[in-house]
């Protein structure tokens, strides 16, 4: 599993790098109404947030110091999705 962000013609950041597997690198769980996405890249902490209602939004910390809050553009409500947790629970990134 990859994390991309940027435009369909260029990645701006991929996490990580190389493809590998989700367990230990991604952690994905529920919210009271949505749902979350969070990962470490050094000392870059990203977590992805999904409400069922609203704009999907990611926070971006360093060093546990917080630095920004990005809207995300089209949300697809995805996280939320049935099928979305199932994987997560399959690969060992449901928490």
């Amino acid at each position: 599993m990859q994390y991309r962000a940027g435009t369909l013609e260029k990645n701006e950041f991929k996490f990580p790098a190389e493809l590998q597997h989700p367990k230990g690198r991604f952690a994905y769980g529920l919210l009271a109404h949505g749902a979350y996405l969070n990962f470490k890249n050094d000392h870059y902490s990203y977590e992805i947030s999904e409400p069922l209602i609203g704009q999907a939004a990611i926070d971006i910390s360093k060093d546990d110091k917080h630095l920004s809050t990005l809207q995300c553009g089209a949300s697809t409500q995805s996280l939320s999705d049935n099928a979305t947790m199932d994987i997560f629970k399959t690969v060992g990134a449901y928490q």
